[in-house]
């Protein structure tokens, strides 16, 4: 279930800029980033919280899915039974109404939202991440991996299609709780 993220992306654009930076530099994790002010910190204790309050702030279809499980091996069933298909550049169809949904493990060592956060990091930071534009909106889409140390096979760990708008929301939601 690999995606082809060959999408641009530019420091040059402040959205790109205000994003990478708040979400690998200054990411809210505990132990991640030096230069971040953590969730505890900010008043947001878990990741419900989090998502009611982005459920105010934006459009009620804004999340179809939003799911977190604790056994990986299940985030490919989720994605299938959610009707997610893999992703390719150059075959984004017209017909088809692209949705945000983030599924995706929550990590040992960290809550639903420290997860959520700590992945779409791990998505910007090691490349494994791309951009598209459908009717004037950009979507993120993240992918994240971790290597199984018993068979060497990648496992996956996160999928997510998040807006644009979405991302730069949650990041002022975070701001405003320090």
């Amino acid at each position: 279930m690999d995606w082809i993220c060959n999408s641009s992306y530019s420091f040059d654009d402040e959205n790109f800029r205000k994003i990478f930076d708040f979400y690998v530099l200054k990411t809210p994790v505990n132990h991640v980033s030096y230069r971040g002010i953590n969730l505890k910190k900010r008043n947001i204790r878990n990741y419900k919280m989090l998502y009611t309050e982005m459920k105010k702030r934006l459009s009620s279809s804004t999340f179809n899915h939003f799911i977190y499980i604790y056994d990986g091996q299940k985030i490919e069933e989720e994605i299938i039974k959610n009707g997610i298909v893999n992703f390719h550049d150059e075959n984004v169809q017209e017909s088809n109404e692209i949705f945000e949904y983030a599924i995706y493990k929550v990590l040992p060592k960290y809550t639903e939202g420290s997860s959520f956060f700590y992945l779409i990091r791990c998505a910007l930071a090691h490349g494994s991440f791309c951009i598209h534009e459908y009717k004037n909106e950009k979507y993120y889409y993240f992918s994240n991996y971790h290597k199984n140390t018993t068979d060497g096979k990648k496992k996956l760990d996160a999928r997510m299609c998040i807006k644009e708008k979405t991302l730069l929301e949650i990041i002022k939601y975070c701001d405003l709780k320090i």
